[in-house]
C-alpha cells in the first residue's frame, strides 16, 4: 500500500471515529487507536491520539463551559491523572510487542 493510500485510509478512519464520537459522545479514540496501530508503531500512535483527544476535549470544554458541571469534572480529573501517569509509565517500560 502506498503512503497516499495509507493516508487516505487513515483519514477515513478519523472520519468514522468522529462520527462514533458525535453519535455516542465518546469512543473516537477507541476506534482510532487500534486502527492506526495497524499502520504505525503503537508507541507512536498512543501519544499522537492522546494529544489529538486532549485538544478536541479542551475545545469541547471551552465551547460548553457554561453548562459544564465542574464538580463532576473534578471528580473525573483525579482518577484520569492517575491513569495517565500509570499508562505513561507502562508505555515507557513495556516493549511494543506487549502493547499490541
Amino acid at each position: 500500500m502506498t503512503s497516499i493510500e495509507t493516508i487516505l485510509l487513515m483519514s477515513v478512519i478519523v472520519i468514522i471515529a468522529t462520527a462514533v464520537r458525535a453519535v455516542a459522545g465518546f469512543g473516537g479514540t477507541l476506534v482510532i487507536t487500534p486502527a492506526f496501530a495497524i499502520f504505525l508503531n503503537i508507541k507512536f500512535v498512543l501519544p499522537v491520539v492522546l494529544v489529538g483527544s486532549l485538544i478536541g476535549n479542551l475545545y469541547l470544554y471551552l465551547y460548553t463551559y457554561r453548562e459544564t458541571d465542574r464538580g463532576t469534572v473534578v471528580l473525573l480529573l483525579w482518577p484520569s491523572l492517575i491513569g495517565i501517569v500509570a499508562g505513561s509509565y507502562l508505555l515507557h517500560v513495556l516493549s511494543s510487542e506487549y502493547l499490541v
